[in-house]
């Protein structure tokens, strides 16, 4: 229990967190990796790097704070 007055997450947020989202994240992580891999074209594969590497520290923070 809590102490009266100290912080805690709302549940919508909890329930986003322990919901489909970080199952979502993890497959358009997959994905990103896979076009980087794959495509042919570097300016989509510096996209796809981008949002990698913008989408891996959220969802490990996400899974840290779960």
């Amino acid at each position: 229990m809590l102490p009266h007055g100290a912080l805690s997450a709302p549940p919508l947020v909890l329930g986003a967190l322990s919901g489909p989202l970080p199952k979502l994240g993890v497959v358009a992580a997959a994905l990103l990796a896979g076009v980087v891999m794959l495509h042919r074209d570097l300016r989509f594969q510096a996209l796809a790097m981008l949002g990698a590497l913008v989408l891996a520290p959220i969802l490990l923070l996400a899974d840290i704070w779960h």
